[in-house]
C-alpha cells in the first residue's frame, strides 16, 4: 500500500501490476487481523489482510509487470498448488466455508 492510498485503490493497482488484470467490481469479505510478528530488535507488528472477492475484471489481454511478477496462472479451486504461508491457508479455509 502506498502512503495515502485508499485500500480499494491498492487492490486495483496491485491486481494490475501483479496479475495484469483490471478490476471492475469487487466485494469486501473479511479482514484477517490476528497475525503478529516480532522483529529481532523486539519491535512488534500486527498484519492486516483485507480479503476481497473479485467479481469482474476487464475483458482484455492479461499484461502484467514482468519486473514484479514472473508468471501468472489460473487454477481450479480443487486443484491449487501447494500453499506455503499459514496466513494464506487460513484465508483459503475461510473461502471454502463460503462455497
Amino acid at each position: 500500500m502506498e502512503y495515502g492510498e485508499r485500500l480499494e485503490d491498492t487492490l486495483k493497482r496491485e491486481f494490475k501490476e501483479d496479475a495484469g488484470l483490471e478490476v471492475i467490481s469487487y466485494r469486501f469479505l473479511k479482514n484477517f487481523d490476528q497475525e503478529f510478528f516480532e522483529y529481532p530488535n523486539g519491535d512488534k507488528t500486527q498484519v492486516l489482510t483485507p480479503f476481497y472477492l473479485i467479481e469482474k475484471v476487464a475483458d482484455k489481454e492479461v499484461d502484467f509487470d514482468k519486473e514484479e511478477t514472473s508468471e501468472t496462472a489460473f487454477f481450479d479451486f480443487d486443484d491449487l498448488p501447494e500453499i506455503h504461508f499459514d496466513s494464506h491457508k487460513k484465508i483459503l479455509a475461510y473461502l471454502k466455508t463460503l462455497l
